[in-house]
């Protein structure tokens, strides 16, 4: 046999070793494609160096970005397989470059089976559903259809539920901020809330249940110690997060929420920080910006400026049973929050005296006068109608809401809840304190909130539902002597 041949055998050998690895490292990829706008390009920018700061070279990410491009929009590019200005960049593994390529909708869905597929809608779309159909549909559909055809598997479609624009903008000096404002009444917190109400109507309507926190990561983040009048509410014009924490900040959720289960690497303790950014990240603050993404993974649909965990924290290991979870429950309205604590007490409640407490700061911004979203909530407190704070308890066996005696409500101010559940002989107690006035409930004597079941033991679960945007929130599992204690950090 001759060496020519003897060579060219071994060549293919070596062709046919190189392909099985580059199918092997194809399998082993994880490939992000985000179809958005400049929101999209701040939220995924620093992903790669996350990604190469713990040594992950498998993920590929990549985006289409145009100015506000709206899900019309970006439909309208899909139908004509232009792009008119729609650019698009990917991060090959490894790669922490951003490298820009000539490409279409079609092309990009075309080219390889992506693990993940991102929408999101323009600022002033995001928060009003109406206008993300049909074209969100229609966009879903060919993704997933085409993505079968070549490809044999579909990607996982997910929607950015991002930030919304500063409170700084409120001032009206921009006009097309103003602009965009006046779709959620020039308000920020309401833009937020609107865009945390579409997202739930679009995961009602569509199926899509991946969202990417970047919006709550941002919100945690402004209501963060970090957030001084100095940094913007992290942007650099009023909307456009900053180049260093800001961006790090989305970034870290979006490698908590797709990396982190994968790999089985948190975000916290990356040690990527960025001093020379506008907005530096450094020693001092990375842990805070990586905490903020993290809880934001664990509640997308964080609606107050409270940049809490969810989790409560166990402190002494004899507080046997005593675990709790804060939660943001699908059946609550938007704009409620919800404290649980599961197995709160034991069923011996006479020995233990054990009690729960719990303390909210609440801003109330409209009414609420429909308590079909209340859940199995035990208590709630509202702003009702004609201006009255109204806590929601049982009384005759009926639920029911009662007005605060002497207390009337207004928007955008804070009012201060208490609530205590005495385990001892299982009763429930609530107050509101208004300008340092402690007001008991109105024509109420003895307990209105009793909780125990039909046979007369003690419910396993306590829960607390507030109507209104919750600025603080601190709770308390204990006895009476103080030694057991859970607190929400």
């Amino acid at each position: 046999m001759s060496k020519c041949h003897n060579m060219g055998k071994s060549l293919g050998t070596l062709l046919l070793y190189a392909c099985c690895l580059s199918l092997h490292a194809a399998d082993a990829e994880t490939s992000i494609l985000l179809f958005g706008h400049s929101y999209g390009q701040d939220s995924t920018e620093h992903l790669p160096a996350l990604l190469d700061a713990v040594g992950i070279k498998t993920v590929r990410v990549a985006r289409f970005v145009k100015a506000n491009c709206s899900l019309e929009e970006r439909y309208n590019f899909f139908a004509a397989d232009t792009t008119d200005g729609d650019s698009y960049s990917e991060c090959a593994p490894g790669s922490t470059t951003w490298q820009t390529v000539s490409c279409t909708v079609k092309q990009a869905i075309d080219a390889r089976a992506w693990d993940f597929v991102i929408f999101q809608n323009s600022l002033e779309n995001e928060g009003r559903y109406e206008t993300a159909q049909p074209y969100l549909n229609d966009l879903v559909a060919y993704v997933r259809s085409r993505s079968r055809e070549l490809h044999g598997r579909e990607p996982t479609i997910c929607w950015n539920l991002f930030w919304p624009i500063s409170k700084l903008a409120e001032d009206g000096s921009n006009a097309t901020l103003t602009y965009r404002l006046s779709f959620y009444g020039n308000s920020s917190q309401k833009m937020w809330e609107d865009y945390v109400r579409a997202t739930r109507r679009l995961m009602a309507d569509t199926g899509i249940t991946n969202i990417v926190p970047t919006g709550a990561a941002i919100m945690n983040l402004r209501a963060s110690p970090l957030n001084t009048s100095a940094m913007n509410e992290f942007t650099c014009d009023k909307y456009h997060l900053s180049p260093g924490a800001g961006r790090y900040t989305a970034a870290c959720a979006l490698f908590e929420h797709f990396i982190a289960p994968k790999y089985g690497v948190s975000v916290l303790g990356n040690p990527l920080r960025l001093p020379n950014l506008a907005q530096p990240v450094t020693d001092a603050n990375a842990e805070t910006l990586q905490r903020c993404a993290v809880d934001a993974v664990r509640n997308p649909f964080a609606h107050a400026r409270s940049g809490m965990s969810m989790e409560w924290f166990r402190e002494d290991e004899s507080a046997q049973g005593l675990t709790g979870q804060w939660m943001r429950p699908a059946e609550y309205a938007e704009g409620a929050v919800a404290v649980e604590g599961a197995n709160a007490y034991a069923p011996d409640v006479a020995s233990g005296g054990r009690y729960v407490r719990l303390t909210a700061t609440m801003r109330f911004g409209e009414e609420w006068t429909d308590a079909d979203y209340l859940g199995d909530a035990k208590a709630a407190v509202r702003l009702g109608s004609g201006g009255r704070l109204q806590l929601y308890t049982s009384v005759a066996g009926k639920r029911t809401w009662i007005d605060v005696s002497g207390a009337s409500c207004e928007t955008e101010r804070d009012y201060t809840f208490s609530f205590l559940l005495d385990c001892t002989n299982r009763t429930y107690t609530a107050a509101v304190t208004v300008d340092g006035v402690h007001c008991p409930l109105c024509g109420s004597t003895g307990s209105v909130f009793a909780f125990a079941n039909g046979d007369g033991s003690p419910v396993e679960k306590v829960s607390f539902a507030g109507l209104g945007a919750v600025n603080a929130l601190r709770g308390v599992y204990g006895d009476r002597k103080g030694r057991l204690s859970i607190h929400l950090r």
